[in-house]
């Protein structure tokens, strides 16, 4: 992650109400959500328990990645469901959140990547469009008859 440039910690607080799911792009992934978990069928008995590392918050939008074991698609919320190896706590995770270990890190990072890029460059559209509409515009002068001619001219006498 630290070579695509991807760090989770409280410096990117401020895109919070931006989650970043929402810029998950799926070309990246190889798998359709139920054929990653066929891939961990255990056939001797039939259960599921695919391994990787997801994503854990730890508040003030820094979070550190840990072994989990999956187990469970959750179709409405678009989820996958499993349990910490540490911890034990069951827990929910957006694909963004989880690389399994069957996966290729790096194009997963490189997912990752496009997500945390694509929500700064949203980020910025939305304050900057949010700051032109609300500019103050009371008691501002109009610009005269001469200076829309000159305006006009210097536009549509251009070289290009």
């Amino acid at each position: 992650m630290a070579q695509e440039g991807v760090v989770y910690d409280s410096s990117q607080d401020y895109l919070k109400w931006l989650p970043l799911d929402l810029f998950d792009n799926e070309e990246y992934d190889d798998y359709s959500p139920f054929e990653w978990l066929e891939k961990s069928k255990n056939h001797t008995n039939g259960q599921l328990a695919l391994k990787g590392k997801g994503l854990i918050e730890e508040g003030a939008g820094a979070g550190k990645w840990e072994p989990v074991l999956i187990n469970e698609w959750y179709e409405p919320e678009s989820e996958f469901i499993g349990v910490s190896e540490a911890t034990g706590k069951r827990m929910r995770f957006k694909r963004i959140n989880l690389c399994f270990d069957i996966e290729d890190p790096r194009k997963f990072a490189k997912r990752v990547a496009w997500a945390h890029q694509n929500r700064k460059v949203t980020d910025a559209r939305v304050r900057y469009n949010f700051y032109i509409d609300n500019m103050p515009t009371q008691e501002l002068n109009d610009i005269d008859y001469e200076q829309k001619t000159r305006l006009t001219a210097y536009a549509t006498n251009s070289k290009q």
